[in-house]
């Protein structure tokens, strides 16, 4: 990424996948929501700790079911941005260096829409790009992994389908990417 962009960091993913288990709930007592780690994928995590925008890092860590502190967790893709003619490789970096931008126009009202499941971002949102690498064309998928601040109001009623009202409230922390 261009200077002026968070770098990329190789993600401590299996640290995470250690201190929980499959379908863990997390949050705050009386507001946990399931959360299934991310299969198939390699991570790269965003530099997101000590910024002092976000107010210290009990939002991501320690990544634990007894932090009453953390953040749920969602996937979000930008594959729908090329309907309004933004590349994705665009998109990705827009969100990276400056958060997310609410849609207006959503089925369930305006806001940042995500996943709790990756099963529900991979075939409709997760971009895919065939790019040029030292051995030659290939083609990768990618998501983002999210934190989203504990609120019931983040419920849409569609199952596995989340709307976050304010773009503060929900944090890009990681890059995932697989070749397909």
């Amino acid at each position: 990424m261009r200077s002026g962009h968070q770098p990329l960091r190789p993600a401590r993913s299996q640290e995470e996948h250690a201190v929980l288990p499959n379908n863990a709930s997390i949050g705050p007592p009386n507001q946990k929501a399931v959360y299934t780690p991310p299969s198939g994928y390699c991570r790269f995590g965003l530099e997101v700790l000590d910024k002092p925008e976000y107010g210290g890092n009990a939002w991501l860590e320690p990544f634990s079911v007894s932090n009453p502190n953390l953040w749920w967790r969602a996937f979000h893709g930008v594959k729908n941005v090329q309907r309004r003619g933004v590349e994705t490789l665009t998109a990705t970096e827009r969100i990276v260096r400056d958060g997310f931008l609410p849609s207006r126009t959503g089925r369930h009202g305006p806001g940042v829409y995500c996943s709790p499941d990756t099963r529900v971002v991979q075939p409709h949102y997760a971009a895919r790009q065939t790019l040029q690498t030292i051995r030659g064309a290939k083609t990768f998928e990618w998501m983002f992994q999210l934190a989203v601040k504990p609120d019931p109001a983040t419920q849409t009623g569609t199952p596995n389908i989340w709307r976050v009202r304010d773009p503060r409230d929900i944090r890009a922390y990681g890059l995932l990417m697989r070749e397909v």
